[in-house]
This record gives structure tokens, sequence and C-alpha cells, in this order.
């Protein structure tokens, strides 16, 4: 527990009309959730898959904290 691994932002992307960060830190199975943080250690993005084919390498992918936020501020007002 408790590992940092380095990369850059590479990108912001839409896909399928939802946004994305695009960034270059590696990725596994089991990251999914994980914050993608700025040098200063702010959450900027919430890991979410890594592009997988020929010729793609370290191509991760994050919803931004401030979608994840706002779809987590409308869930909390659902009562169950």
């Amino acid at each position: 527990g408790g590992t940092v691994s380095i990369g850059v932002v590479s990108g912001f992307r839409v896909v399928g009309g939802s946004d994305y960060v695009q960034f270059s830190a590696p990725i596994s199975p089991g990251n999914s959730g994980g914050p993608v943080v700025d040098r200063d250690g702010h959450v900027m993005a919430v890991a979410t898959a890594k592009l997988i084919g020929d010729g793609a390498e370290a191509l991760g992918f994050g919803i931004p904290v401030q979608t994840a936020c706002a779809v987590l501020v409308a869930c909390s007002k659902v009562t169950i």
C-alpha cells in the first residue's frame, strides 16, 4: 500500500459525450476509483480506464473531479 506513480496529464477528451482526463501514469486493474492528483496533491480526476491496443502505451483515463462531485451531490439527494 501507499505507492505513487508519476505521469503527465496529456489531454482532455470527450468520449461518448462524457469528459475525461487523459494521463500517462500506469493504471492497472483495481486502480479504478483511485485519485489522480496534481503536483500539489489536489485531486483532479478519478481513475477509470486505460486504453489497450497496438501502439498505445500508458494511456489512462479519469473522470474529472468536478464531474464526479456533481454526480455524487445528485446521488446524495436520492432517498431510499
